[in-house]
């Protein structure tokens, strides 16, 4: 008689999971040979994935078992809503909805917030780390542009004639506040 006891990785891509086998019956001693090339009962340092073990006892009787460790789904931080800032101003807004990871998330911005949005931010990029209740961790980086800043278009350039010369570049601004300096 084989009974189990199946520990799935903590995290999405870790090797930390186990298969814990308890073996009665039969005439001792056992022969295990595992998927893995180990010979033992129980086996650990495991990625998600699926394992089997063949079981001899003494007597030559046999059983094959099939296990599966499983793992949770990577954090995944790709649905996020920008609100870009004004132009000069620190009102730009990053609002994140996470999923995967076992839950219980825990958020730092690279602001020091800790709650799933950063707000009262200027233009720039800003670093989020989630982990969870495995300790799990997901990073990414968001930009927040100024909604209302000027864009600027290179329209032509003009190469010097001679080297030392002078050449022009011609621009063009569109957006933003008037008048433009340069």
């Amino acid at each position: 008689i084989i009974t189990s006891s199946i520990i799935d990785a903590s995290c999405n891509g870790a090797n930390d999971g186990a298969i814990d086998l308890t073996i009665t019956g039969g005439t001792t001693p056992y022969n295990i040979d595992w998927s893995t090339g180990e010979h033992t009962e129980d086996i650990s340092g495991l990625a998600a994935g699926i394992y089997d073990v063949t079981i001899f006892d003494n007597s030559g009787c046999g059983a094959v078992h099939v296990f599966s460790v499983s793992e949770p789904m990577s954090i995944d931080l790709s649905t996020a809503t920008i609100t870009d800032a004004s132009c000069g101003s620190a009102d730009g807004m990053i609002t994140v909805s996470v999923s995967g990871g076992v839950g219980g998330y825990n958020y730092l911005w690279s602001t020091g917030s800790t709650t799933s949005d950063a707000a009262n931010l200027a233009a720039g990029t800003y670093s989020l780390s989630v982990s969870d209740n495995n300790l799990c961790t997901g990073m990414t980086i968001y930009a927040v542009s100024n909604a209302t800043g000027p864009s600027i278009s290179v329209e032509q350039v003009i190469q010097p004639a001679c080297q030392g010369g002078s050449g022009e570049i011609l621009v063009s601004i569109t957006g933003g506040g008037s008048p433009s300096s340069y």
